[in-house]
């Protein structure tokens, strides 16, 4: 690891997330299409219908939870050297700024994003939505210097998106509208704030911090009763902006505020062992099956065959750590028996509500995913922080730093420069099987990786 507060491993696993988030989004959904599991769960083929009765998830229902994992990890690296910089009332005007930014963020981007300015876009829409980005990157580019250029440059960059947005119409007729954006950093506005919030309540009470996932989970079981947990559960000020609906992810955020407080730890004085190169691998390669083998048979609903498959690999697991026998840094070693605990009671809780779900979310989705996110994390730094293969991942680590700039840029800007390219025609006449529209959406995110990457590289990194 570089520092305590950059950690490869992680910004590995958010930079995974983001590039598959997009990944899911490029696959082909044609009449005859790819195999179910390549699909969210309750989407299967060949009609790609929402079908809530669908159990199991696949590799697209967990790349959002590993997300929301790394950023409440992110959350005590980001915070806690303010800590002991600012009083608590100021650094909550920290987090509520960057709170609502994510929230601007979500908004203005959905506004740009070609297939909401033109569902059949041409030029003209193509234009926009790279003005758009634009317009993004001047207001949430992380400056070096920073200074009144800085400041001048974000506020004229305001004023123009409120007279563009003020006159740009849609299909439909409709202008500007606080409803129109995008879910996915909605929800991560949402539960940044109260997830940081209860990490600077509870910093030094993780016992607390844990309580809060009761809180939550008891309030998610009791608000269709008609009591006062129901009053609670449809408080919503300003709809477009906040909705106690979205606080269920926060039983994903609030163990990975944990597992980045003890990222936060150092071991300086912690005895080092030497293990082999094989041993090491055979033992990441343990976190990859538990990951893998979980999607599998959840999708199968072999459920009691991957509860005898994860009790084996967990009793080796503890026995190995028991024995000192663990190829992992401190850190993260730490934080294993939390992923298994999360895991084991998603996975007990897996027949409750008709088998695990992303949509609509059933409990056991958001332990399971917590679970198989701190697997990936392990899995990641035992390949970057004990085999040193960090030339490897090197260009998922700079997606992982610049998540903000990918996630807008799968939209606003490869979209417009395949329309305005004519990339998208030449794809479009090649894509002649369903597993050729798999490819081509691979080639797409690849192009995207390298594009966030050298952007990255460039110190060209925006922050919402």
């Amino acid at each position: 690891m570089k520092s305590t507060l950059r950690i490869d491993s992680l910004d590995t696993l958010r930079g995974f997330a983001i590039l598959t988030m997009s990944l899911s989004g490029l696959l082909p959904f044609y009449t005859n299409t790819l195999p179910d599991w390549m699909y969210h769960g309750q989407l299967p083929p060949p009609k790609h219908k929402f079908n809530p009765g669908v159990p199991g998830i696949t590799w697209v229902d967990l790349v959002f939870p590993m997300f929301l994992f790394a950023m409440g990890a992110a959350i005590p690296l980001a915070l806690s050297k303010l800590t002991g910089q600012k009083k608590n009332i100021s650094i909550f005007f920290t987090i509520l700024k960057r709170s609502l930014s994510l929230a601007f963020f979500a908004i203005v981007l959905q506004h740009f994003k070609p297939y909401t300015l033109n569902p059949a876009p041409g030029f003209g829409t193509w234009i926009l939505a790279l003005s758009g980005m634009v317009l993004l990157c001047l207001l949430f580019l992380r400056f070096k210097n920073g200074g009144r250029s800085s400041d001048i440059i974000k506020t004229s960059t305001v004023s123009l998106l409120v007279l563009v947005l003020f006159f740009l119409k849609y299909p439909d007729g409709s202008g500007f509208d606080f409803y129109r954006s995008d879910i996915i950093i909605l929800v991560l506005s949402n539960v940044y704030f109260f997830g940081a919030i209860i990490w600077l309540l509870t910093r030094k009470e993780i016992i607390i911090r844990v309580g809060f996932i009761g809180f939550i989970l008891a309030l998610r079981l009791s608000h269709e009763f008609a009591a006062w947990t129901e009053w609670i559960w449809n408080i919503s000020p300003f709809p477009w902006l906040f909705k106690v609906y979205y606080l269920q992810y926060l039983v994903l955020v609030i163990p990975g505020t944990i597992a980045g407080d003890y990222l936060l730890e150092k071991y300086d004085n912690f005895p080092k062992k030497s293990y082999s190169l094989v041993y090491q691998f055979m033992y990441s390669l343990i976190y990859l099956s538990l990951v893998v083998i979980s999607l599998a048979l959840l999708k199968m609903r072999e459920t009691h065959i991957l509860l005898i498959f994860a009790i084996v690999l967990a009793g080796i697991v503890f026995a190995l750590r028991k024995k000192n026998l663990c190829p992992l840094i401190p850190q993260i070693r730490k934080i294993i028996p939390l992923g298994f605990s999360l895991f084991f009671i998603g996975l007990f809780l897996e027949p409750f509500e008709g088998g695990i779900r992303k949509d609509s979310a059933t409990i056991s989705y958001y332990f399971v995913t917590g679970g198989l996110s701190i697997f990936s994390l392990a899995f990641f730094s035992a390949m970057i922080d004990n085999l040193k293969q960090n030339k490897f991942f090197n260009v998922l680590i700079l997606n992982g730093q610049n998540p903000v700039f990918a996630y807008a840029a799968i939209s606003n800007l490869m979209y417009p420069l395949l329309g305005l390219t004519g990339l998208d025609i030449v794809f479009s006449m090649m894509v002649i099987s369903p597993w050729l529209g798999f490819l081509k959406g691979l080639i797409i995110t690849v192009a995207l990786a390298f594009i966030v990457a050298f952007a990255t590289r460039r110190h060209f990194i925006l922050r919402a």
